[in-house]
């Protein structure tokens, strides 16, 4: 008894994000205007869920990436878009901050990582008081 077998071994092919390139490649580095980097949010209820946007333009020529975005806390989460935004074209990072347990003063940070120069890094800020709930 004879078995064979075999497998046609097809080409493989890896493409790689275009938002990947960007990164890398200083020469399709753009620029980015943030309309604030700080959002003073006053002061709020323990428990209640903070919602702010950080409005942004790509103020350069070529297209810009968003590549990653990284918050101080688990408490804070953010969104932001995928695709490239065109130059002269603006976009935004949404952010919420869950209050529950945090009482006090409170400053979160979110990193936000793009094809930008002169830095690849943006800090974006929220801060505020969180009035603790009633014991």
């Amino acid at each position: 008894l004879l078995f064979a077998a075999g497998c046609r071994e097809q080409p493989h092919q890896q493409t790689v994000a275009a938002s990947v390139i960007a990164q890398f490649d200083t020469s399709q580095y753009t620029a980015i205007s943030w309309q604030d980097t700080v959002v003073s949010f006053g002061e709020i209820r323990e428990g209640d869920s903070l919602r702010a946007n950080f409005r942004f333009t790509n103020s350069g020529s070529k297209p810009l990436f968003i590549t990653d975005v990284r918050t101080s806390c688990g408490c804070t989460v953010a969104e932001y878009p995928k695709d490239a935004i065109a130059p002269g074209s603006s976009g935004m990072i949404r952010t919420v901050f869950g209050t529950a347990w945090h009482p006090g003063t409170q400053v979160k940070i979110i990193m936000v990582k793009s094809n930008t120069r002169p830095k690849t890094n943006s800090k974006l800020v929220l801060r505020g008081q969180v009035i603790p709930k009633p014991k």
